[in-house]
This record gives structure tokens, C-alpha cells and sequence, in this order.
């Protein structure tokens, strides 16, 4: 579980410091910059607030299901806040981040903060897929599409991709790629969609790169 919850914070955190850094740079040039610094207090303000959410809801993964209070919420205001927050590391990592989705309302039934830290780690996941891209190709797609009585939500990168034959495996618990990662990110995201009745599973990307995908009942089927 600390392993968990040191996964989940270091993408808040980071982002604390990165506006920590930013505010610093701005209060040394004046007041010039009064504006540009009180929008980077407001995003430490909001990453710090996301940083107490994961504490406090990360708690309820350990509970039974019919433990964890759900609640019905439009997905795409749940999409929204996640864009505010990715928005600085995209920058900080020069990711072209773009979105799309139905014009109507996608309401689904889980815990929105849980459904939160969902894409976040595929966001996240693709992100470091990417790290070895050049700078200026770096695209991300978060696309929402409604198929049949469900919401799909696709996130896709044009980063190193996922060797043939590991697809069925990156959401095994301690399963990474990477050097230094952890192998809990996707596990993690796994257990979470499959909690709200949900599924999930990675693609490959036509022309390079992956899709991670996952899939949640409509709250009201059409």
C-alpha cells in the first residue's frame, strides 16, 4: 500500500514542484508578473487538493465493494479536471495533449476521484512512453466515444510502444518497462475500472505507439 500511495501522489507532487519553481522565477521579476503568479498559486492550490484526494480516496480500494460509496457524475467533468491538472507536465515534457468527446452527457456511477487517478495513470504512462520521442512529436489523444449501453475512453501516445506479446500483461501488478517505475500505475487503474463494472486493455497504435484503453457502464443506458 505504500508503494501505491507513493505511485499516486509523485504526479501532484510534481506538479507542486514545478509551480513551486514557477512562482519563485515570477515574485523575482515584480509585480509585472502579478497575474501569471497568482494563476501558478492556483494550480500548487488545486494539486495540492488533489494530492489530499488520493489520500482520502485511495483508503476505499482496500475496502469490499459494496463498501465503496459511488455516486452518479457526468464523465466529462471528471475529464476536464484531469486536463487541468495534466496541463503543466504535457508542457513541462512538450506533449501535444488534445481531447474529444460526445456533446452530451456521459453519466457513469463509481467514485469520480477513483475514475480521476484512471486516466491520470495512463496519461502519465503514455507520457513516459514518449520520453524518447523528439521533442515536437510528442502527441497524446484522450478521445471518449459511447459505444452501445457504454463509455469508451481511449488514451493514446506516439511513443517507443509495447513489445509484441507483453499487450495481455502491463496491468499485472509490478509488470513495467521502465528502469525505475513500479509496475503499479496500470495495476492500480485496473483495479479500479474493473471495481466499477468496467473493462480495460492496451492496443497497438497504427503507425507507432499505444492505445490504453478502458470501458464503464452508462449510468443510464441509452
Amino acid at each position: 500500500m505504500s508503494a501505491s500511495f507513493a505511485h499516486e501522489l509523485s504526479q501532484p507532487l510534481s506538479t507542486v514542484a514545478i509551480n513551486a519553481e514557477t512562482a519563485l522565477q515570477l515574485s523575482e521579476k515584480g509585480p509585472q508578473d502579478g497575474s501569471k503568479l497568482k494563476e501558478t498559486l492556483s494550480d500548487i492550490q488545486q494539486a495540492n487538493q488533489h494530492a489530499l484526494d488520493i489520500m482520502r480516496h485511495m483508503r476505499r480500494l482496500l475496502k469490499r465493494r459494496s463498501e465503496v460509496p459511488v455516486q452518479e457524475f457526468d464523465l466529462n467533468e471528471v475529464i476536464a479536471e484531469v486536463l487541468g491538472i495534466l496541463s503543466p507536465e504535457a508542457h513541462k515534457r512538450n506533449v501535444i495533449l488534445t481531447t474529444s468527446s460526445p456533446e452530451r452527457r456521459l453519466p457513469v456511477r463509481a467514485d469520480p476521484v477513483h475514475l480521476q487517478q484512471v486516466i491520470l495513470n495512463l496519461a502519465i504512462n503514455g507520457m513516459d512512453a514518449m520520453d524518447n520521442t523528439d521533442e515536437g512529436a510528442r502527441k497524446m489523444n484522450i478521445e471518449t466515444t459511447l459505444d452501445g449501453d457504454s463509455i469508451k475512453v481511449s488514451v493514446s501516445d506516439n511513443g517507443t510502444g509495447i513489445p509484441e506479446g507483453q499487450l495481455s500483461k502491463i496491468f499485472d501488478t509490478f509488470y513495467t518497462t521502465k528502469p525505475e517505475g513500479t509496475g503499479l500505475g496500470l495495476s492500480i487503474a485496473r483495479d479500479i475500472v474493473e471495481r466499477y463494472g468496467g473493462k480495460i486493455w492496451a492496443e497497438h497504435r497504427p503507425g507507432g505507439g499505444t492505445i490504453l484503453v478502458f470501458s464503464l457502464p452508462l449510468a443510464r443506458p441509452a
